[in-house]
């Protein structure tokens, strides 16, 4: 045995026998105020999460949550968790937003299963080295309230605390390494916070099959791009938490009289159970989609109707923080907010404010009925950086999404734009 890998292995049991024998213990959060103007170099120091058995846990007030229609990135999956100052609740507005008081603290860890090939059927792409393979995340309305770090490899955490009535976001990075054996798990102890953004090569394998991307870890300007969209003066906001992203029900093993089973249970009432809320979002308030009838086909069945709920949620999550009237995109005249009832602004029939190779030839963001000749749902499907959709935030095509996408055109009643 070489001398260097003696010590990496005394070094990795030293770790292995510390976690035991003084585990890093959940203690109450520390209060946003404790840092007045300045945020901490590293996550540990906020207190939202602590290691035990080599196991990511949120820490005491620390709760976790899932939204029903979540932000495409690149197949990551997402631990979400929320940080309410002691005695403070959250306030559901008539128009669906929520109002979070000052010393809220929202994180959001990014991670993806660690890849082990198990058989050499794998095929996975010669693409240099450096190159961290993983797997691909499952979605499922089970919230996910740990993390087996000798299973999931981490790669950021980003964080909204609101102070004095604003919000700031927080990028900590996780030390992450190309070498997926499983020593590399006592590497991620802990998370540094990052002014600039971050590119890691990567290849997700998914049934059999690998895809090299890049995964991109934002700097702290351009949180601002997309969470600063829905404002003039861009002031910065939690994005997708709205009444209705919460109003869905969720698995929690906890509250399952039989171990290792889960049970159904809505959010909203979950959340006023644990004391975050005091009263329940009425059902005004859980934004109700102004999706115009007359754009889908005159069929029997609710399906359709269905479809296009769902895509019009898609659409405000994963597009509307730009497509809106204050948002970087607002020069293009196509605004995909829930509330938004005009099927031209919509992009029915609409033509680009700018002819470029990201048409594909065709002339209208939306052609009722076909979306193979639709530029929204083709720039959804595109890889090239130069005219695919949206511009931040992926490199991978999300398949389920734009396909939801595609059933939502092809449902549309057929029409001729030209006439139009």
């Amino acid at each position: 045995m070489r001398l260097s890998a003696f010590f990496f292995l005394l070094a990795s049991l030293l770790v292995f026998l510390l976690d035991f024998v003084f585990p890093f213990k959940a203690i109450a959060i520390a209060p946003v105020e404790q840092w007045g103007a300045t945020s901490p170099d590293y996550l540990s120091e906020w207190d939202l999460f602590y290691i035990q058995n080599n196991t990511l846990l949120p820490g005491k007030g620390v709760y976790v949550y899932t939204v029903e229609t979540p932000l495409f990135s690149d197949y990551a999956g997402k631990l979400r968790t929320i940080t309410l100052p002691q005695g403070e609740t959250v306030r559901v507005l008539d128009d669906g937003s929520i109002d979070f008081p000052n010393g809220t603290i929202l994180s959001k860890t990014f991670y993806y299963p660690r890849f082990i090939a198990h058989h050499k059927s794998v095929n996975i792409k010669e693409s240099g080295t450096g190159h961290i393979v993983v797997g691909r995340e499952p979605a499922d309305k089970q919230i996910v309230v740990s993390l087996d770090l000798t299973k999931y490899v981490l790669i950021e955490t980003r964080l909204l605390v609101k102070r004095h009535h604003q919000w700031e976001p927080l990028v900590y990075q996780w030390p992450i390494h190309s070498d997926q054996a499983e020593s590399q798990r006592h590497f991620q102890r802990d998370a540094r916070l990052m002014m600039a953004g971050a590119l890691h090569p990567m290849q997700m394998v998914d049934r059999g099959e690998s895809e090299s991307f890049h995964y991109s870890v934002p700097d702290k300007f351009q949180c601002a791009e997309c969470h600063g969209g829905f404002h003039k003066e861009n002031q910065i906001e939690p994005l997708g938490l709205y009444a209705y992203q919460l109003d869905t029900d969720v698995l929690i093993d906890s509250l399952a009289e039989v171990p290792e089973e889960s049970i159904a249970v809505n959010q909203w009432e979950h959340w006023q159970r644990l004391g975050l809320l005091e009263e329940l979002p009425g059902k005004h308030s859980r934004w109700l989609i102004n999706s115009p009838g007359a754009l889908l086909k005159d069929q029997s069945g609710v399906e359709r109707e269905v479809v296009q709920q769902k895509a019009r949620q898609y659409l405000q999550a994963n597009c509307a923080h730009c497509h809106n009237r204050n948002g970087t995109a607002q020069n293009s005249g196509l605004f995909l907010e829930l509330t938004e009832n005009n099927p031209y602004v919509l992009g029915v029939c609409r033509r680009p404010t700018a002819a470029s190779s990201g048409t594909f030839g065709h002339d209208f963001n939306i052609q009722p009925g076909r979306a193979e000749a639709s530029i929204l749902y083709l720039r959804m499907v595109s890889r090239n950086p130069q005219n695919m959709m949206p511009e931040l935030g992926r490199d991978l095509i999300d398949q389920p999404g734009s396909e939801l996408i595609r059933q939502w055109i092809e449902v549309m009643e057929n029409m001729d734009c030209n006439q139009n």
